[in-house]
């Protein structure tokens, strides 16, 4: 069988996790400034963060900060084709896991770009428990960009059947549909 390591936590001594502990301590890293390192900046905004926490949240920004690039020697990513709060949700979902009231649809592309397959995941579930008929054609749309990514084409099966089940979603999305 797999083992399994408890540490006992001092204060409570309850059995705690070790994967609770470094999901705690990234998280306070988030709102804790010390020892940042790089910076990451969209339009008028900018955040303070720590390398290796980017490194280990994307293998696009591990390479851009550890190579030979810009990144590298500026220790600074630019992100200028996305809202701020886009790119805030982005890096919050780097440091503690979470994902709060963001929309969906327009941070999938920013999870896809930086190769974040489980907030890609993470989209692309809540784009499809919150299809309607007003968003319809859009989740469509940004399913369709990313076609051929694993997350998504593991979701396409419950979009169609969702689609297919529901007239009235079924039409929302088809008339919406716009020509590239």
């Amino acid at each position: 069988g797999q083992s399994t390591v408890k540490v006992t936590c001092t204060k409570s001594g309850a059995w705690c996790r070790p994967e609770s502990y470094l999901k705690q301590m990234h998280a306070q890293l988030w709102s804790d400034h010390d020892f940042i390192d790089c910076v990451v900046s969209c339009g008028d905004r900018t955040w303070q963060c720590h390398r290796v926490i980017m490194a280990q949240a994307s293998p696009v920004w591990c390479a851009a900060l550890k190579g030979t690039f810009r990144e590298s020697h500026d220790r600074k990513i630019s992100i200028e084709d996305a809202e701020p709060s886009d790119v805030e949700a982005l890096l919050r979902y780097a440091y503690t896991g979470e994902v709060g009231d963001v929309c969906a649809v327009k941070l999938l592309p920013l999870a896809h770009r930086y190769q974040m397959p489980q907030l890609v995941a993470i989209c692309a579930e809540a784009m499809l428990d919150q299809l309607s008929e007003t968003n319809a054609a859009e989740v469509v749309a940004v399913m369709n960009e990313f076609d051929g990514d694993e997350q998504i084409e593991k979701l396409w099966p419950c979009l169609l059947g969702q689609l297919k089940a529901d007239d009235k979603l079924n039409r929302a999305a088809l008339r919406n549909v716009r020509a590239r």
